[in-house]
């Protein structure tokens, strides 16, 4: 199965976090992307961090298994992301914008038609 993207500039920040998960199981033939523990093979839950792993692991098991396409990262703590779909092309130069008005990681979607903004809030 071919694998989602490169991970390699996912920010110090999020790598430390041990917050990740894998995705892309095949279920009746069709691709998901229900999270996966890459420690139990079972799925995760988006409140049981026990479900959850470091990014190296995650990693390791999306290489070493063909059955899982990409990582995520679990929300909360302070982490957030916004999905924005169907935007590129046509929307490019607005996302550009919004990327650097929020000075923080994009990524493409699964589908190459969205971004994926992840940050870290911070308190007032």
């Amino acid at each position: 199965m071919k694998k989602f993207t490169d991970y390699s500039k996912l920010p110090l920040e999020l790598k430390k976090e041990k917050r990740f998960v894998v995705w892309g199981k095949r279920e009746d033939g069709h691709l998901t992307k229900v999270p996966y523990s890459p420690i139990t093979d079972t799925k995760a839950k988006s409140n049981d961090e026990t479900t959850w792993c470091s990014y190296e692991d995650a990693i390791k098991r999306l290489e070493k298994d063909d059955t899982y396409s990409g990582i995520g990262f679990m929300l909360g703590d302070g982490f957030a992301g916004i999905d924005l779909d169907d935007v590129i092309p046509n929307e490019l130069e607005l996302v550009e914008r919004f990327n650097k008005s929020l000075n923080t990681y994009c990524e493409y979607s699964q589908s190459k038609n969205g971004v994926h903004f992840l940050f870290k809030l911070k308190k007032p």
